[in-house]
């Protein structure tokens, strides 16, 4: 079993890869010191050359996880378009491009699946977090499309709706809030961080379930 990791330097897949026995392939932008994974490096994932470096590999893979997210404090009500892009671009428009560049140049295997890492904020509104739950939600609907598209190529998509794990990404989120919403919304998720051994768990159902497709699969707490 192959398995490609696009956006590969996160913390979450990295912290998945040191438990998985699996061969993984990631795509990033930067250089990560990590024996995990096999990483191909491409500058501002160019289409072009992630074509390019993946032909060189002669790769194909059974399944495609995506976890590049970029996060920043936004009310809706203070709405500016170019910060919502910013952050539509990164958690959305980069990933639907990427998934559909793949799969047109055949590296994703016959009944292979795609897995888009999403957040508990797509699917529980909290003030503060306008643009990312937004571009959030859009990327578990676009997923539900793309499995309706692909239907009779046998592809899958789905994805994996995560809460709060102890990583850099996550402790920058809750730093935005007062003392008083960061108790809130722990005490939302039992007061209980998402431990790696769970992760690891969720990732392993997900590549083994030959049927799994059209669904958000949940790891709130």
């Amino acid at each position: 079993m192959k398995i490609l990791f696009f956006g590969a330097s996160s913390e979450i897949a990295i912290s998945i890869c040191k438990g998985s026995n699996i061969e993984i392939y990631g795509i990033s932008r930067k250089k990560v010191k990590n024996t995990y994974i096999r990483y191909i490096i491409v500058k501002n994932y160019s289409n072009i050359e992630i074509i390019k470096k993946l032909k060189k590999e002669n790769l194909k893979f059974d399944h495609i996880f995506f976890f590049n997210g970029e996060y920043s404090p936004s009310l809706l009500s203070n709405f500016n378009k170019s910060d919502f892009n910013k952050i539509l671009d990164t958690n959305f428009s980069l990933i639907i491009n990427s998934t559909i560049n793949l799969i047109k140049h055949n590296f994703l295997k016959e009944n292979g699946s795609v897995c888009f890492v999403s957040s508990v904020a797509g699917l529980v509104p909290e003030v503060g977090n306008a643009y990312y739950s937004l571009s959030k939600n859009l990327l578990n609907f676009g997923m539900k499309i793309l499995s309706k598209e692909f239907k009779r190529k046998n592809f899958r998509f789905n994805c994996l709706s995560l809460g709060f794990i102890k990583t850099e990404f996550s402790r920058q989120i809750l730093n935005f809030y007062t003392a008083k919403q960061r108790k809130l919304i722990l005490n939302q998720q039992k007061n209980k961080f998402i431990t790696n051994l769970n992760l690891l768990k969720k990732f392993k159902y997900i590549c083994s379930k030959k049927k799994l497709n059209s669904k958000i699969i949940k790891l709130h707490y």
